[in-house]
């Protein structure tokens, strides 16, 4: 029985080592669009319905909190938004303070 083990998993080994996958890791992005619109969306373009918005004042103070519409993008106030926080609930977060660029680029894991 050790020797069957040993041998299946031998096996599943040289299986999974010679079948190589590629798995696409993604990332929450807010994408400023226009003053006072933005939208938040994975790498792939892809929003969630869950995905709720943060904005803040230079002072870290709340102006406005709110899901995405069905597009994806979220409206604001500009003329006292300054820093925003993304959260879609399920370990996604990101962070972007109003001016600063944003780099958007797709990220490919190679994997088992």
């Amino acid at each position: 029985m050790d020797r069957l083990f040993i041998i299946s998993l031998l096996l599943l080994t040289i299986i999974l080592i010679t079948n190589p996958s590629t798995t696409h890791a993604h990332r929450l992005v807010i994408e400023p669009l226009e003053p006072g619109e933005i939208r938040v969306v994975y790498d792939d373009s892809r929003f969630s319905t869950r995905t709720t918005v943060t904005v803040y004042d230079v002072n870290g103070i709340v102006l406005q909190t709110g899901g995405l519409d069905d597009q994806g993008y979220f409206h604001y106030d500009e003329n006292h938004a300054h820093f925003f926080v993304a959260d879609d609930r399920i370990s996604h977060r990101t962070e972007w303070t109003a001016g600063e660029e944003v780099v958007l680029s797709r990220i490919l894991i190679a994997g088992l």
